[in-house]
């Protein structure tokens, strides 16, 4: 097996050097996540991980959701997944690449995001002023201007004080959301921009969000709840009660007032139903609880009303909303997935002339079946919108679509970075492809994101024993991704069987320690007990707990000495993975760590060692001892 030559080990050296000041991602733990969502963090993670795993997995966004909850932005988990698509859309591919996410409108907003700081109203502003909603106001001022037959909400008190509205669209939340009284009627707030305007000052509800990610439908519909938004005749921008939003849960005809999120003031500020009677006064609160139990406010059942929809009434939806498609998807998303006509509707959104429609086709998991032919795949494959070829190509059946493998091969030859990206993610490369032209191709892809992508493949050595195109990856310069990607997944021996080439790294306290600690070859170095020695010092905690974790520690520190200086580590967190391990007495015979940790200050560090060790055993005498060490050891 080659080693690199002096030449090459001194350039990678130079290289690193160069790299040293920036920051690669640290991974986030559950438990950073769980901590920072507070006292119902457990609940909120699990829904988390239940609605999007991806985002679940995406650090970035991890970010992104940890900020906003320490911000007390009082935004559900539910709300922040709202934003993940057009976060992937419009800021991921910015902070994949390290770089930050820009966003400057002309006269207007200006930002620059970066994940260390951003939170969800600095992503809802961004996404607004990226999308420039100049165009598209005259809808939500059409909305207000309606007659007295209005599809998009209803007006249910009208005084001197007070016009209190019932929506029962997204765009009839945002209209109302962003409106305020002229004096003679309702009027849209031109100045928005970012979310604040000069006459409804700072509006940061989740329902009145433009450009996706709103959540009218998912209060509304999904929480089956009815909302009422309140809007104060003679207010100032300042004025907390300007705006309010209350909202009633109705269960078997039993109406009551839904506390958190869903009812809040003009600041986004949970409020209680005291507070509502002090602003809007008792007798209106009362009329709104009244219009909420009568027969014709349903208890929505979502699936059901999505089932009802023929392919005749979305025809209607969709030309009805023809200049207000942005709020319609969501209501398509639902369409597709229960409408009882849904196979004949995916068939007519695939070829839709708006490619937010195909796109929603082209993610469909029925795809297939309502097209055995197969043309649709095919035909969105070549699609101009790249959004539509990139939902494409990270679809799982693509080698059902076409075993011949030419789709992916048509997709990898892609103008567009975001697609063979996608492609770089796929686990079936070589199976589509036996000879590994397309590894090879994405090997010596432009892009840096997608070079440091196909270096996460598992299939790389099978491609090429002897390790030629690892080494090619790690040759190319300037890419801190792909050495994380190479570091993390790929045999450390085919680069350096010494492991001096990894050694001299973690000396420079490079960040791609974690990436090492994690590496799953990092046994099969030579030096691999002098590498270990120094990634259990290294300050990122995160460092020192994959190493108390890896299942093959006993052969990187078979005299134990690296379990005992973690079992004194100062972080709870690497005393508690040790406390976790079911192998401690083969590290240390005489019980002594396992005494240590079951005197820890940490009760959860106690309570792990006492599940899985008896300690009475280890207060026997030497013979007991002996018999019931060689047992645990067997």
């Amino acid at each position: 097996m080659s080693k690199l030559s002096r030449r090459e080990f001194k350039e990678l050296l130079v290289e690193w050097d160069d790299i040293l000041n920036h920051d690669l991602l640290l991974e986030i733990s559950k438990n950073e996540v769980i901590e920072a969502m507070g006292e119902n963090g457990e609940d909120d993670y699990n829904t988390l991980v239940t609605l999007n795993k991806k985002a679940s997995q995406d650090q970035n966004f991890l970010k992104v959701i940890i900020n906003t909850y320490k911000a007390k932005e009082n935004h559900t988990i539910e709300d922040i997944l709202g934003l993940y698509q057009n976060y992937t859309r419009f800021i991921a591919p910015s902070w994949n690449k390290r770089e930050k996410a820009d966003v400057d409108v002309p006269g207007g907003y200006r930002s620059s995001l970066t994940p260390d700081s951003t939170t969800y109203d600095d992503i809802l502003k961004f996404i607004d002023a990226a999308q420039s909603m100049i165009l598209k106001t005259k809808v939500y001022i059409e909305c207000l201007n309606q007659g007295t037959v209005n599809p998009d909400f209803e007006v249910i008190i009208d005084d001197s004080e007070w016009v209190i509205c019932y929506p029962k669209t997204i765009k009839g939340s945002i209209s109302l959301a962003r409106s305020f009284w002229n004096g003679s009627e309702l009027e849209y707030d031109k100045t928005v921009s970012s979310g604040v305007g000069k006459y409804i000052g700072y509006m940061n509800w989740c329902t009145s969000a433009v450009s996706g990610g709103n959540m009218f439908l998912n209060y509304h519909r999904k929480k089956n709840l009815h909302m009422y938004y309140c809007i104060k005749k003679n207010m100032k921008v300042s004025d907390i009660d300007r705006k309010l939003c209350i909202s009633f849960a109705k269960e078997n005809g039993e109406v009551s007032l839904e506390l958190g999120s869903a009812s809040v003031d003009g600041n986004n500020n949970n409020t209680n139903e005291d507070d509502f009677r002090s602003y809007i006064g008792n007798n209106r609160f009362d009329t709104l609880f009244k219009d909420a139990e009568k027969p014709e406010r349903l208890e929505i059942d979502q699936q059901a009303y999505y089932e009802s929809i023929s392919l005749k009434q979305y025809k209607l939806l969709r030309a009805t909303n023809e200049n207000n498609l942005e709020d319609f998807i969501p209501e398509l998303e639902e369409i597709l997935e229960y409408s009882r006509d849904r196979k004949k509707i995916i068939l007519l959104a695939a070829i839709d002339k708006n490619a937010d429609i195909r796109l929603n086709a082209a993610r469909h998991q029925d795809l297939l079946k309502v097209d055995p032919s197969k043309e649709l795949i095919k035909n969105l494959a070549s699609d101009e919108d790249l959004y539509v070829r990139s939902e494409i190509a990270m679809r799982e059946d693509l080698l059902q679509a076409d075993s011949s493998g030419n789709i992916i091969k048509q997709l990898v030859q892609d103008k567009s970075e975001k697609v063979r990206l996608m492609i770089a993610m796929r686990s079936d490369l070589l199976q589509a492809n036996p000879n590994g032209d397309i590894i090879k191709q994405l090997v010596n892809d432009e892009s840096a994101l997608v070079r440091s992508e196909i270096a996460r493949n598992s299939d790389l050595l099978k491609l090429d024993p002897s390790g030629d195109i690892i080494k090619q990856l790690v040759n190319h310069k300037n890419s801190t991704m792909i050495y994380e990607a190479v570091f993390e997944n790929q045999d450390l021996s085919i680069i350096d069987p010494t492991g001096d080439y990894f050694y001299i790294i973690i000396l420079q306290r490079n960040k791609f320690a974690l990436n090492i600690a994690r590496n799953a070859s990092l046994s099969k170095l030579r030096n691999s007990h002098k590498i270990l020695e120094q990634l259990v010092k290294d300050e990122n905690l995160n460092v020192r707990k994959a190493i108390a974790s890896r299942s093959d520690l006993l052969k990187l520190d078979p005299n134990g000495n690296i379990v005992k200086q973690l079992a004194k580590d100062e972080s709870v967190g690497i005393r508690w993975t040790l406390a976790l391990r079911s192998d401690l007495l083969k590290f240390d015979p005489s019980g002594d760590i396992i005494k240590q940790l079951a005197k820890d200050k940490d009760e959860m560090v106690k309570r792990s060692i006492n599940r899985n060790y008896d300690l009475s055993k280890l207060n026997m005498n030497e013979v007991l001892l002996r018999s019931y060490i060689i047992n645990k050891l067997r």
